[in-house]
């Protein structure tokens, strides 16, 4: 491994470890912007790129999944304010 993909692996690692969420495809889908996830998968991915092609595919799937887990809390908690809702008007 060159220099660079060390330095390169240290960013990525860096990145895993930290508490970022948004950096690894954690997001609040319900108020956030789904375009400025996909800026920052680009990225992110070409970093993992750098270090190897295996940590690149690795990356775009973790990316990807945990922005999809986000975007389905929103839906799950939708579902539910309108289950909620329907039940307070079945009460009065």
């Amino acid at each position: 491994m060159s220099r660079l993909q060390d330095a390169y692996r240290m960013v990525y690692n860096d990145i895993l470890n930290s508490e970022c969420g948004l950096l690894v495809g954690k997001y609040d889908a319900k108020n956030g912007s789904k375009e400025l996830m996909y800026g920052i998968d680009i990225v992110m991915e070409w970093i993992a790129y750098r270090v190897s092609e295996a940590d690149g595919d690795a990356f775009s799937d973790l990316f990807l999944k945990n922005m999809s887990e986000s975007e389905k809390k929103v839906l799950t908690n939708n579902n539910w304010n309108g289950i909620i809702k329907v039940q307070k008007q079945k009460v009065r």
